[in-house]
């Protein structure tokens, strides 16, 4: 079985969410026995001229070019809030849109049909050093045959999106069983011969005002009617449903849909890496934090998160005066809401606004923290949730309706702490469980570390059996 998946979260340079989910996929996909090739519309080189093997692949340096694509340089780490005025802000947004207009317009006046003459299929066989594929960043790649290249895809695809009546773009997809988007993109296979499978995270940008293009997000959303979806969670799904309706249309007719959750599959991939516990604590220090002793957020820096929420709850539970810390990691989002962040960070003594960190002091930070701590208003799932409950670090968490789904999962409800976001006051007397946690934890934290690891490799293998299982189930019916 050979399938074709799309890229377009992994091209981003922060690999966190959607593709955290892409690369799980992609995993589970190559252990049930499928022949993975990504859909990029990173491009090869124009000088690059190469030589097709009998099987149509390109030979050469091309593949080494696409791979130095999904791993680039410099790192994003520790990036500063753009301070410049708006009207730069606003200059450069439109100078972007302008250009993903003009890169698209052959595209959009053409046949809206990417022909497999004009994409390029490179085989990660040809790449001239394999060992380059045990960074953390593109470790996925062990898991993929090759990459097709197809230019300009999704960018051009999101401008047609935004235009009324303009249909999806059209894959050619011929040799593929399947086409998976790993999330909503405005593209479709051309042939009924390639099953189409969507991935449905989250339906966000249709309920929080803010957090997305929303016509954009429909139209990407729809682009696929007769797909076979896979959602994150019941709560996704049943949302989903609820806009929707729970029949797609095959064949010309309305057919009932096989409901699909798969569940995600925790993300802290470097705590299986051969990474000493001292290598990790040195991690977690060169911030200045102590073991078990810091509260650790962990997402982007969005209202949608609730940060300012926390950092109130943070000052008000005067632990930052008993040597305790509030560690933020996530990568700063919009503007405004971000410069507000960064100031109150400033000003609430024990808050430390890190930033984006790569994911092995990520992996570090988790493993010795206190507690999560998450008051999101809404989520399509929750990974830094999860993470924290399959590594068996407590959580205290908002009450939206995923964070309640990882609740009822198994025995998390060991680990999390649910909390209304409209009672602050509960929220600061939960923060101050830490203090006794501390001091339990550092008396045996040898201890501590090993059951955290030796939980996080035994949940991470029965989510991971139980997504196989699925995909399984998704792959007969679709």
């Amino acid at each position: 079985m050979r399938i074709l998946i799309t890229a377009y979260d992994l091209e981003q340079v922060e690999h966190r969410g959607i593709a955290v989910y892409s690369k799980g996929l992609i995993h589970c996909l190559a252990e049930a026995g499928a022949e993975i090739w990504l859909l990029t519309q990173f491009a090869v080189p124009k000088d690059f001229s190469p030589q097709r093997g009998a099987d149509g692949h390109c030979q050469g340096g091309g593949i080494d070019h696409l791979v130095d694509r999904f791993d680039p340089a410099p790192s994003p780490a520790a990036a500063p809030v753009d301070l410049r005025p708006v009207f730069f802000q606003l200059a450069k947004k439109i100078l972007e849109i302008v250009r993903g207009v003009l890169v698209s317009l052959p595209y959009l006046l053409g046949a809206r049909l990417y022909r497999r003459i004009d994409m390029r299929y490179l085989s990660l066989e040809d790449l001239r050093d394999k060992s380059r594929l045990d960074r953390d960043r593109l470790l996925f790649l062990r898991c993929v045959s090759g990459i097709v290249s197809a230019p300009n895809l999704y960018r051009a695809s999101q401008v047609a999106a935004l235009i009324p009546g303009v249909k999806p773009f059209r894959i050619d997809c011929e040799g593929f069983d399947f086409l998976v988007t790993a999330c909503p993109l405005f593209i479709r296979p051309a042939s009924v011969r390639t099953k189409l499978v969507q991935t449905v995270h989250d339906l966000i940008p249709l309920q929080y005002f803010g957090s997305g293009n929303r016509y954009l997000f429909l139209r990407t959303l729809l682009a696929a009617s007769s797909a076979q979806r896979i959602f994150v969670s019941c709560a996704t799904s049943r949302l989903f449903y609820e806009y929707f309706g729970s029949r797609r249309l095959v064949n010309g007719r309305l057919e009932r849909v096989p409901d699909c959750v798969l569940f995600q599959k925790p993300s802290l991939a470097m705590l299986e890496a051969e990474v000493s516990q001292g290598q990790l604590m040195r991690l977690a220090a060169e911030e200045g934090l102590e073991p078990f002793r810091y509260i650790l957020f962990n997402s982007f820096i969005e209202p949608r998160k609730n940060v300012e929420f926390l950092i109130h709850a943070f000052a008000r539970s005067a632990l930052a005066a008993e040597g305790f810390r509030l560690c933020i990691v996530g990568k700063k989002q919009q503007l405004s809401y971000s410069r507000r962040i960064e100031e109150l960070s400033h000003l609430t003594p024990g808050v430390s606004l890190v930033g984006y960190v790569d994911e092995l002091k990520k992996a570090a930070l988790f493993l010795f923290a206190g507690i999560l701590a998450s008051p999101s208003h809404l989520e399509g799932f929750g990974i830094p949730v999860l993470d924290a409950a399959c590594l068996g670090l407590p959580v205290m968490a908002s009450t939206c309706e995923a964070y309640q789904e990882l609740f009822d999962y198994r025995d998390f409800s060991r680990y999390l702490t649910l909390i209304s976001i409209d009672r602050p006051v509960d929220w600061v007397e939960a923060l101050g469980t830490i203090r006794h946690r501390a001091e339990l934890d550092s008396s045996m934290a040898e201890l501590v570390v090993h059951q955290r690891l030796s939980r996080y490799r035994r949940m991470k293998g029965i989510i991971e059996g139980e997504m196989m299982r699925s995909l399984r189930n998704v792959i007969a019916t679709s």
